[in-house]
């Protein structure tokens, strides 16, 4: 079952310590999801040669170039602005921290809007465990023209899916992605375990 808003508001405390009552005051609870809003910075996975970045992150046991995280920069105004090019895969995260419970799972997506000028948004890893906690890092590809987002730009959403009963062996401190804050890269698959 997808809980509607009438379920979701009374747990966003829960959901959200620290970010509910902004998220309450600025009617980002929708029909049945909650949008959330992206903060900088911007990486970009494996820079074209020649450009000018600053590397952000490695991940160990990786080949170099193939995950090599660049910060693209967003200028010093207030709020950073960034252009997304085609070709190009790029990480940004939640200005928000979530803390799902043990029975209930979340599912990110896209907003419309920006899907219908070319942004993809978190295609392939939308799916938020049950006992996650942190940020979520969101992957981001153009097709078509280039894309202008600025941060605390509301690009995507999460809904909730009530589970039959808690899990018996949530996402926890020996996962991979727990705790994150920003953007967090891909970190290697152990063998036997894709957490």
């Amino acid at each position: 079952m997808i809980l509607p808003d009438s379920q979701i508001r009374p747990l966003l405390p829960t959901l959200f310590p620290g970010h509910w009552e902004g998220l309450r005051d600025a009617n980002r609870v929708q029909p049945a999801s909650v949008d959330l809003t992206i903060m900088g910075p911007l990486c970009r996975v494996t820079a074209p040669s020649g450009e000018r970045v600053s590397e952000v992150y490695v991940p160990a046991g990786l080949r170099p170039g193939l995950s090599v995280l660049s910060e693209i920069g967003g200028g010093t105004a207030s709020p950073r602005t960034w252009v997304l090019r085609p070709g190009m895969f790029y990480l940004i995260s939640t200005h928000e921290r979530i803390v799902m419970p043990n029975d209930l799972v979340g599912r990110v997506d896209g907003r419309s809007s920006w899907g219908r000028v070319g942004l993809r948004i978190h295609a392939t890893a939308g799916f938020i465990d049950p006992g996650f906690a942190g940020n979520i890092t969101l992957e981001l590809d153009v097709a078509g023209g280039p894309v202008e987002i600025r941060e605390g730009d509301s690009i995507c959403q999460v809904s909730f899916h009530k589970l039959f009963g808690a899990v018996e062996r949530p996402y926890g401190t020996s996962s991979k992605y727990q705790d994150q804050v920003g953007v967090t890269a891909a970190r290697p698959l152990e063998k036997g375990n894709s957490r």
